[in-house]
């Protein structure tokens, strides 16, 4: 019997909402200013045909100044392209230090994914 909740410990949003793809996305920025981990959480719900260029970026504005988040600044890998499994979830840690973060990908996919953002050790759980 459960008999604690997580719900006031983590935050998610989504850069790249889950549907279906087959052109570039540019995600939405995510402001970490409330918390103080983000993991991302790249999620396929189909096979994803082809291989998608994905990047991790970070920016101090959330508006401009977007740069690709250095490897010493990610826990973990992306998934490996074609994915020919049906359903997978992919864990990457960010320890960077930028108030925004978002992910973005080339074309050359199809199938049906996304990206999440899941902000941990909340400082506020208004």
């Amino acid at each position: 019997m459960m008999t604690y909740s997580t719900n006031k410990d983590f935050k998610v949003e989504a850069t790249i909402p889950v549907s279906v793809y087959t052109t570039t996305a540019t995600g939405g920025a995510v402001d970490l200013v409330d918390c103080a981990s983000a993991t991302f959480v790249v999620m396929t719900n189909t096979a994803i045909v082809g291989s998608p260029v994905v990047k991790l970026q970070e920016s101090d504005t959330g508006t401009s100044g977007w740069t690709d988040i250095d490897a010493s600044q990610i826990v973990g890998s992306l998934p490996e392209f074609p994915i020919e499994a049906l359903t997978t979830v992919t864990n990457i840690g960010y320890i960077g230090y930028k108030r925004y973060v978002r992910a973005t990908f080339a074309s050359g996919t199809s199938g049906t994914w996304g990206i999440l953002v899941v902000k941990g050790y909340l400082r506020s759980t208004a």
